[in-house]
């Protein structure tokens, strides 16, 4: 294997065969070059988010969704698949909910505290909870009980109103 060397480079999708790397691109229909996140749903779909929507590989081909399709915004930066087999895209206009034949979209209308979600995570009682990726502005961070939202700040006990990663532990 060759080792990046631009930034460009490295950013591209590459998958190892056995023998070498296989690069993915929008010529093989990844809906673009630029992959910012990735997740496995439970049928073994791989899902790439990018700028220019999110593309899932099911081993033969990338089929790619975008707001033509009812995403909130193509500009994807994070995904989740929930216990309930839906996956949660965070975009920069809300947040993208596919349960596998369409999408249901929740923004700052809702009750989200900020548009630009860049990160999600599922607790153990099955709540989602949403952060966001321009952490200058100072959202808190949203949490989802299947009905709606609170969004928590740093009144309500965080540190910081700006939290780049939620985990549980």
């Amino acid at each position: 294997a060759q080792a990046c060397t631009e930034r460009s480079e490295c950013d591209k999708l590459r998958r190892r065969d056995g023998r070498c790397f296989v690069t993915y691109t929008t010529a093989d229909g990844l809906a673009d070059d630029n992959v910012r996140a990735m997740c496995e749903d439970r049928r073994g779909d791989l899902w790439f988010s990018t700028p220019r929507g999110v593309s899932r590989y099911d081993g033969d081909q990338f089929i790619t969704y975008t707001t033509a399709d009812g995403l909130a915004n193509n500009d994807v930066r994070a995904m989740c698949e929930d216990r309930q087999g839906r996956l949660w895209f965070g975009t920069a206009g809300g947040v993208s909910c596919f349960d596998g034949v369409g999408f249901r979209t929740y923004t700052t209308a809702d009750g989200l505290a900020g548009n630009q979600v860049g990160v999600i995570c599922e607790d153990r009682q099955g709540h989602l909870w949403f952060s966001y990726f321009f952490p200058i502005i100072g959202h808190g961070t949203s949490c989802f009980n299947g009905e709606g939202f609170t969004t928590y700040t740093v009144e309500d006990g965080l540190l910081d109103n700006r939290p780049l990663l939620i985990l549980e532990d």
